[in-house]
């Protein structure tokens, strides 16, 4: 896959005619696998490439400086889109500047200049300056390209999206939002030493500086699967209060790796979660925590025996 970038009026010249999906795509949920799904079958049917159409950084961090917290940062955005074959990923640069581009300027001065044929969007997808473009705009305003509409995705309850995905993993439903994205949520790390007292009571943990602006599960023990180099292997993860570090998101993340004895100082892991076992407890003793620890490891072991088959991503 090539990634292209847009810079105001920049546009790419090293493309060929393609199909693409537009949208932020946060979380490459089930709701932005219709899209892609579309994108794919088209440019497969036409013969030409396939893309994306993105954006970065997200709107709310340039027009409200919010710090926002990601489903996908870029780097496993990119390297979920490349999973599905994808021929381009095409990112527009949002500034502030591009920020007060009408939709239908939009439309003219960008889209319309590209070589594509076929735009695949949302129902509800909004562009331009204020929000203001809309599904409407795209299709009665050009002759440029087709365009194709992919409605709502829920399930008997809610619309899947990005925002609803974001608040079921801050409530701790991994497994809810395994589901929504169809693989475990993620979370990117350098290990670095902690205060190493997992180690004295037996049960060593990696302590995890989280790289990304990524969406944190709620404190409490998990069952996760950890990517380290090329191996993954089976762990209980506790999420923390211990703001010594991860000042950002004022918790501690650290790994139990399941039989596992080296020394990873500096490596960077992946942290996927697979279900939340309990809350974030306070003990009385040493003795009740670490009664609670082989209860907790004995319960990872169990998921494991009969549980298999997730889907992972580095």
């Amino acid at each position: 896959m090539k990634t292209l970038v847009i810079n105001e009026n920049q546009l790419p010249h090293e493309i060929d005619a393609f199909v693409a999906c537009i949208g932020f795509f946060d979380g490459i949920h089930l709701g932005h696998q219709a899209l892609l799904n579309q994108t794919i079958s088209l440019a497969k049917e036409k013969n030409i490439k396939s893309g994306m159409i993105t954006f970065f950084p997200h709107p709310s961090s340039v027009l409200q400086h919010k710090q926002v917290m990601y489903l996908t940062p870029t780097s496993l955005k990119q390297n979920l889109l490349d999973s599905y074959g994808l021929d381009y990923l095409i990112i527009v640069n949002f500034t502030q500047e591009f920020s007060k581009l009408s939709g239908k300027s939009f439309i003219d001065d960008i889209l319309c200049r590209l070589p594509l044929k076929h735009l695949v969007v949302g129902f509800d997808f909004r562009f331009g300056f204020q929000g203001l473009g809309n599904v409407d705009l795209l299709t009665q305003s050009q002759t440029c390209f087709e365009v194709s509409v992919i409605e709502q995705v829920s399930d008997q309850y809610n619309k899947i999206s990005s925002t609803l995905i974001k608040s079921i993993i801050a409530n701790g439903e991994v497994e809810l939002a395994h589901q929504y994205l169809t693989r475990p949520h993620q979370v990117r790390g350098q290990v670095i030493k902690g205060n190493q007292r997992g180690r004295t009571i037996g049960f060593p943990t990696a302590n995890i500086d989280v790289f990304d602006d990524v969406v944190i599960p709620a404190k409490g023990v998990y069952i996760a699967k950890v990517s380290i180099d090329s191996s993954i292997y089976q762990a209980m993860v506790n999420i923390g209060h211990n703001p010594t570090f991860n000042a950002k998101y004022n918790v501690s993340i650290e790994a139990n790796i399941l039989d596992f004895d080296e020394t990873i100082y500096g490596k960077t892991i992946t942290i996927h979660f697979l279900k939340r076992i309990r809350d974030e407890k306070k003990f009385d003793s040493i003795e009740e925590l670490i009664a609670q620890l082989n209860s907790d490891k004995q319960e990872t072991i169990d998921y494991f025996k009969t549980v298999s088959g997730y889907k992972l991503t580095k």
